[in-house]
């Protein structure tokens, strides 16, 4: 997996934000956005190309950021639709809960153990 500066992230108007960029022979595969504030990790965009879906990737690139909010005491976030049963199904087995409706996503939360 490679990271991307910072400077890349800000580009999209997220100030402070992180692109991790994961790839296959040079070629992007998939993504993560995140940025830290409020005291906690939040995950801005989780993406993976449709042919490396179902490989475990999301998985791994989340796992990521899971571990270094483990090591720095945070707890995660993240925004998501109640309707992408894939990525609801991801979260929960990493252990993220709904905290909060905000329609048109959930709010989905995980603390920092």
């Amino acid at each position: 997996m490679q990271h991307r500066s910072r400077s890349a992230a800000r580009r999209d108007g997220i100030p402070g934000a992180r692109l991790w960029i994961a790839t296959c022979d040079g070629v992007p595969v998939g993504r993560r956005v995140d940025v830290r504030e409020d005291g906690r990790l939040h995950l801005i965009d989780l993406a993976v190309t449709r042919a490396w879906r179902r490989r475990g990737l999301a998985g791994a690139l989340l796992d990521g950021l899971i571990a270094e909010a483990r090591e720095a005491g945070l707890p995660v976030t993240l925004n998501v639709d109640p309707l992408n049963a894939p990525a609801l199904a991801l979260y929960r087995t990493r252990g993220f809960t709904v905290a909060a409706a905000s329609p048109p996503h959930l709010l989905m939360h995980r603390g920092t153990a």
